[in-house]
């Protein structure tokens, strides 16, 4: 996420006095927050799980890996999906939130989702996702250039 943008968030809203006339809800609602809910989900569970192993290895202590892991997957794709899926590539604001957000972290927590719920046969999920992702390349393409 970039640091420098997030406070652009706070941008619209604003009246005359400087004080913002935004909800919560109204700043829910943006496409780059829920980017970058998503994209962090998804970054910190690859995160959780290596320090959760690493923390029962020095312990010493055995634990299923495997099905703590999947059990957390469940949770974890499933909440990151309730915000990817109000991003709407049809509309412009989305668009721009696309743009703005950082293309490699994204795609990657975009691609890893489609893994995942391609192993869980969620195709509708699946072409959501691709469809994101399909933008995203197109961005980091051209920061390539």
């Amino acid at each position: 996420m970039n640091k420098e943008k997030i406070f652009n968030l706070f941008e619209e809203g604003v009246d005359e006095n400087g004080i913002s006339n935004s909800t919560v809800e109204d700043f829910m609602e943006r496409a780059y927050l829920k980017i970058g809910m998503f994209t962090k989900l998804i970054i910190n569970h690859f995160t959780f799980h290596k320090k959760l192993k690493d923390f029962f290895d020095k312990e010493g202590t055995k634990y299923d890996a495997d099905g703590v892991k999947e059990a957390s997957e469940i949770v974890v794709y499933n909440r990151a999906w309730a915000y990817i899926r109000k991003v709407d590539i049809t509309k412009e604001s989305h668009i721009k939130a696309i743009k703005q957000f950082e293309p490699i972290t994204f795609n990657k927590a975009l691609q890893n989702s489609i893994w995942y719920f391609e192993g869980r046969e969620e195709y509708e999920k699946c072409a959501h996702l691709f469809k994101i992702q399909k933008v995203v390349k197109t961005f980091q393409n051209s920061l390539e250039e």
